[in-house]
């Protein structure tokens, strides 16, 4: 009987990177992304508005709380024109303006599902209005979070006060984590990014399975937008200044780094996930058969390395094909 393969935990690590390393074009997968949010920036804004439209907020406490959450640059641009749009927006139009704001600004989920699917190698359904149109119902699955989280920032600490004259269990604690509004909104991110990786990609996974690269993503929008804070105020004090050409780049630079820790959180779920449920055997089998890939086949196709290795198996080579 053959045993089984053991394999150290580090040199497993760097298989699985070499078998992965045709998926790992973060920096222009990147690009990409960040283009088409800027094509969807001005929907996406129409979006935002249109939800805190609908609920009783004060123009201030909305530009606040932007200001606390984006870098200085980006704020100064994204705020005068959220704050003059809640100021002379009605309620009214709210269904018309939504339902086709939304329609552009699911292009970027839909672009970002494309994306996934490369890092997670899956092949994508060649139904090109199914893919439309489930990129625009998760643009209102986010839509929806959103609204619930405003609700809650508004309505949650007078629910729960409420609550506690009728109820026998003390509730402080939840009104304590409602008033850290950093906590509430670090969860409700936490929650999208765990939605983004596991119900985006049309890979069928648990949404435990989307845990590290969630964690991974949370760490890395703080510690970018706490540099890009740093690094404005204190060590290039130019940048900071009103120019339209020094706060698009900004602007450029931000989106971009974001999107690199977004698709970075997507690459670590897929390694992961590998680490735990592929066999040395099986990961010493794949990595041996792209190297005969690559170096002996005179035919050898560059679309094979994005054949799905956790959902499918890549057929042996016969020798007659060599």
């Amino acid at each position: 009987m053959r045993q089984k393969t053991k394999m150290d935990p580090l040199k497993k690590f760097i298989y699985l990177l070499r078998l992965n390393s045709g998926q790992g074009h973060l920096t222009s997968y990147a690009a990409e992304l960040t283009f088409y949010i800027l094509l969807a920036v001005i929907p996406l804004l129409l979006v935002f508005t249109n939800v805190l439209a609908l609920l009783p907020t004060n123009p201030q406490e909305v530009a606040l709380t932007l200001k606390n959450i984006l870098p200085s640059e980006v704020a100064q641009v994204v705020i005068p024109i959220v704050v003059s749009y809640l100021n002379h927006t009605s309620t009214g139009a709210f269904s018309l303006g939504l339902v086709f704001s939304l329609w552009p600004a699911s292009q970027v989920f839909n672009t970002l599902q494309r994306v996934f699917h490369r890092i997670y190698k899956i092949e994508r359904s060649k139904n090109f209005m199914f893919q439309r149109l489930f990129a625009y119902l998760f643009t209102w699955l986010i839509v929806m979070v959103a609204l619930i989280t405003s609700f809650i920032f508004m309505f949650g600490e007078y629910l729960i006060t409420q609550l506690n004259q009728y109820l026998l269990i003390n509730l402080n604690i939840v009104i304590t984590l409602i008033q850290q509004g950093w906590f509430l909104a670090s969860l409700v991110l936490f929650i999208c990014l765990v939605l983004l990786y596991t119900y985006l990609p049309n890979n069928h996974r648990r949404w435990v399975d989307s845990i590290p690269g969630a964690v991974l993503a949370m760490i890395g929008f703080t510690l970018i937008s706490r540099l890009f804070d740093i690094y404005i105020n204190h060590f290039n004090p130019s940048a900071s200044s009103n120019t339209a050409l020094g706060v698009g780049i900004v602007i450029l630079m931000w989106l971009y780094f974001n999107g690199i820790v977004l698709l970075a959180g997507a690459y670590v779920n897929v390694l992961v996930f590998d680490f735990k449920h592929i066999s040395s055997d099986e990961l010493l089998y794949r990595v041996k058969q792209q190297k005969n890939l690559q170096v002996h086949s005179i035919d050898f196709d560059p679309q094979w390395q994005y054949r799905p290795y956790l959902t499918g198996k890549l057929k042996p080579c016969s020798k007659k094909e060599f």
